[in-house]
């Protein structure tokens, strides 16, 4: 069925014309740097990579497109973008995802608006403060691993939470 994956890097021409050419046998869809590549047509994409996607990309990362999506990893410095996208994610917009990591990425603002995501089991996500992390905790009840990365310009060294099977552990770490 759509058991296809494919990498795209910038060079990669070839890969762009597969995308066109078989977008419902494509399940997982790694880009690296492909600003300008259009995966919308990608209907069975169960697996994202994006590595310092456009916003436009971060926009479209959508259920209207991807209502099968499972795993999603961004790496971006369009903050804007990712809090919409995150918007999406913690208010269940895709109900399947289970796995959502996030490398490079400022911290998330907390959002009042988030419902939920009760599908969510693995998280990894640059925050504001521990009770971001705990409110995130709150709307996905089925998180069993959580690292979140307290970003705070007062601390010499970031404070790492993690939860595994429902335990929480801190630790210092230098960024």
């Amino acid at each position: 069925m759509n058991s296809g994956s494919l990498e795209v890097s910038k060079t990669d021409i070839n890969s762009e014309n597969l995308l066109s050419s078989f977008p419902t046998q494509i399940g997982r869809l790694v880009l690296n740097c492909c600003e300008t590549v259009n995966f919308t047509s990608l209907i069975n994409l169960r697996s994202l990579t994006i590595r310092f996607g456009s916003a436009v990309q971060f926009d479209l990362i959508s259920p209207k497109y991807f209502p099968l999506l499972e795993i999603l990893h961004i790496g971006s410095d369009k903050s804007e973008h990712i809090r919409r996208l995150f918007e999406r994610i913690l208010s269940n917009g895709f109900p399947r995802l289970r796995i959502c990591t996030t490398i490079g990425i400022n911290a998330i603002e907390r959002s009042e608006t988030w419902t939920g995501s009760p599908a969510l089991r693995t998280l990894i996500l640059n925050l504001r403060t521990l009770s971001d992390c705990e409110y995130i905790r709150s709307l996905c009840p089925n998180l069993r691993h959580f690292k979140g990365i307290l970003e705070s310009p007062n601390m010499p060294t970031g404070k790492i939470l993690y939860l595994f099977a429902g335990k929480i552990y801190i630790c210092l770490s230098s960024k």
